[in-house]
């Protein structure tokens, strides 16, 4: 079977993991990473800072901090559902 190189782009408002399991692709997004890589393949993960996927990656590229995911998302709060805004108005006056 040939090998394959496949680049991942997760979404920014979460970290790929288990803790997100509210939305949908962020899982589907990991399982894919793992069914890959059981495959034989080389995945890159491009998502956020703290995912849970280098054990079953090529690499993790962090592409958002977890400081500017609160920025542009605001805080996570696992016990209720998320409710994903991107709000370029919170960066005003932030420099």
């Amino acid at each position: 079977m040939k090998k394959f190189r496949l680049h991942v782009v997760a979404l920014p408002h979460t970290q790929t993991s288990l803790r997100h399991s509210a939305c949908a692709f962020t899982i589907k997004v990991l399982r894919f990473c793992r069914m890959m890589t059981s495959l034989g393949h080389d995945v890159f993960h491009y998502g956020a800072e703290g995912s849970e996927v280098q054990d079953f990656t090529a690499e993790d590229i962090p592409v958002i901090s977890l400081a500017e995911q609160e920025v542009y998302f605001g805080p996570f709060d696992p016990n209720k559902l998320y409710d994903c805004v991107f709000s370029p108005r919170r960066l005003i006056g932030r420099r």
